[in-house]
Order: structure tokens, then sequence, then C-alpha cells
């Protein structure tokens, strides 16, 4: 019977398994086959039976992980704290600010520009006012200035696999959040190696362009004692020439 994972407590070494018939399964930790570690919500494969206490798990074998995505929140967050209660920060957006003398119009437009920019939650949240004037005359107003971190948070959210694979999160890029879901986008194979082999050919163009260089250098280096081996040559000549002394 196929059936998940409800719960397991390691330091007591039993849990229980809720199977496809709606029922739940204790099991201990001597029925789990090749003495797995099981996570809650990861699919397995049982011989159920009936004890004289009750029904319980044999013969577990081990099925697909759980599938874990990020789920973000509903609505927009924003706070003074350096992080979000009940959140992860999954990714950081940047610091934006923004002015306006209405408050709230300031805070609107902070909100506005995290959301353009794909953030679901503004972290470390300050608010300043200053006194600006106007143009030459003596009208004094107050500018209100608001900062912070833009963020993308969001909770992982396990759910049963039943496809047969082993999903997680770590091989995936965020690509942008809108209405509490973030949108999750696999690396392209293609782009991966693409990269990788122009990365071969960057370096062997250095390495190609780095020995005429290095050979030219050598050259330069050697003229001197060539130029000195040939004037050392012609004076022996001289000497050994007949006539050539008086």
């Amino acid at each position: 019977m196929r059936g998940t994972v409800k719960s397991f407590l390691p330091e007591k070494a039993y849990g229980f398994i809720r199977g496809e018939d709606g029922r739940d399964y204790f099991f201990h930790l001597n029925d789990l086959v090749n003495r797995f570690e099981p996570v809650p919500l990861q699919t397995v494969y049982f011989d159920p039976t009936a004890t004289r206490k009750g029904l319980k798990a044999r013969s577990i074998q081990a099925g697909p992980m759980p599938t874990v995505t990020p789920v973000g929140p509903n609505h927009f967050i924003m706070t003074r704290d350096n992080y979000v209660r009940g959140y992860e920060i999954i990714r950081m957006v940047g610091t934006l600010r923004a002015r306006a003398n209405d408050p709230n119009v300031a805070r609107n437009n902070l909100r506005t520009i995290a959301i353009d920019l794909g953030a679901n939650a503004i972290i470390n949240m300050t608010c300043t006012r200053s006194s600006e004037q106007e143009g030459c005359s003596n009208y004094n107003y107050t500018m209100h200035h608001f900062e912070g971190t833009a963020v993308v948070v969001a909770r992982y959210q396990s759910t049963p696999n039943t496809n047969g694979n082993d999903p997680t999160t770590k091989d995936f890029h965020i690509s942008h959040y809108k209405d509490g879901q973030i949108s999750l986008v696999r690396p392209h194979a293609l782009v991966f190696y693409t990269k990788l082999v122009l990365g071969w050919i960057r370096t062997a163009t250095c390495i190609i362009c780095l020995i005429p260089a290095i050979l030219f250098c050598r050259l330069l280096h050697l003229k001197p004692r060539f130029m000195q081996a040939i004037d050392e040559a012609d004076s022996a000549k001289n000497v050994l020439r007949p006539g050539a002394v008086g």
C-alpha cells in the first residue's frame, strides 16, 4: 500500500503513516527497510497489518520526498524590524527611498517602487522629517522621507509528491513575485553549458595571446646578448686577420 508519513519522532523511534485508504498506521524504526529516516509528507510503500493494538505498517520502503515550494504572503508587508515574522528572506532587492509632504503618499510610493521591483516586503523601514522651503518664499513645509530594504520573503510548504521524482527548490531561480505567488524557473542546461564553453574559450584565448607576448619579451632580453656575441666575433676576426696589427 502507498501512503504518506504523517509524523515521526526520532527520539522515540516511532511514527504514523496515513495510508491511501485514509487510515493511520503505526510504525517503528525497525519496520523501515534500510532504516532510512522518514520525513513528514514523504511518500512510502508498506504492508498494512492488523494487530491487537491497532493498524501497523511493516516492510516500509522509502518513496519520493515531498515537494517543497515557497509560498509568499497574500499581502505586502512593511515593518521596522529586520525580519518578517513567520517568513524567511530568500532574496534581497535593495534599499529604496521615497519622499513626499504627505506621509501616506510617501509610504505608498515606497511600496509601489518595491512591488515594481518584484519585492513583497520591506524591512528596516524608517521615517524621518525635514523642513523645506519653497523657492524664495518664507513658506516652510514638512517633507517625510521613507527608507527601507525591499526583500522577497516566503515560507516553505511541503506537499506529498506522487509523481515519483524528487524535487527540491535549491535547483530553481526565483523569477518574480505577484499576488502571493512566487514563480520558480529551473536553470536551462543549454545556458549553463554555453556559459561553461565560453569560459573555456576565453581562457584559451588569453593563453594564446600571452604566448607571443612572452616570446617577444624573451627576444628583447636575448637581443643585447646576441649583438654582444656578434661584436666579439668581429673582434676576434680582426685579431686573427693577417696584417691587422700595425
